[in-house]
């Protein structure tokens, strides 16, 4: 079931406004580094996307062949990380994040290089990823998601420019699903139920 067609990427950024605000504001940022803090579910991933597609592309545009291929994933210069145990172990900061940061971008001058569950980062990982993410390669905007914003991220949240995401209310998660094509009622029952989660509300509304 396919949403109603967007003009502008941050139109798949549902119940964030003041994010999305934030996140237009800093579009010509010249940071390289930008942590975003919100609960599971609250958007925060398709917002890392939209805003990485504004920086390689230039604008919101998401008709954009560029604006296109970040927000399904699959542009060449936007590389999303996921945790491969239960954190993100030095080994894999070392040989996928840092490694990664070291290459040049293929289409363009930017990379985007997006890290899934930054709250998961093992102590040992934090000091191999400070100065990478401190100082990164030119061209290179890392985008990080967290759950939350525990005392031992502090030292690299100081470094990035934060963004705040809330838990989505019911009648948005409702809204969205509703977008999507789920019946009303089966829609409102799901979203009560998914604890302000979009991803678990589509997958109990199915």
């Amino acid at each position: 079931m396919a949403r109603t067609a967007i003009s502008s990427v941050f139109d798949a950024v549902v119940g964030q406004d003041a994010a999305v605000a934030k996140l237009r504001a800093l579009t010509s940022s010249p940071a390289h580094a930008y942590l975003f803090v919100g609960p599971s579910g609250c958007g925060k991933e398709m917002a890392a996307r939209a805003f990485a597609a504004v920086r390689l592309q230039g604008d919101d545009d998401a008709s954009g062949r560029t604006a296109d291929l970040v927000m399904r994933g699959i542009h060449v210069d936007v590389h999303e990380l996921e945790r491969e145990g239960a954190s993100i172990d030095v080994e894999q900061a070392r040989e996928e994040i840092v490694k990664l940061a070291d290459r040049t971008a293929v289409e363009g001058s930017t990379r985007v290089i997006i890290v899934h569950e930054f709250h998961l980062l093992a102590d040992v990982a934090r000091s191999a990823l400070l100065k990478t993410i401190e100082e990164p390669p030119p061209g290179v905007v890392f985008v990080v998601l967290a759950d939350v914003l525990a005392p031992d991220l502090q030292t690299i949240a100081s470094r990035c420019v934060v963004v705040r995401f809330a838990p989505l209310h019911p009648d948005v998660v409702a809204a969205a699903l509703v977008a999507d094509g789920v019946a009303p009622d089966v829609a409102r029952v799901a979203a009560d139920a998914s604890g302000g989660d979009l991803g678990r509300a589509a997958v109990l509304a199915t």
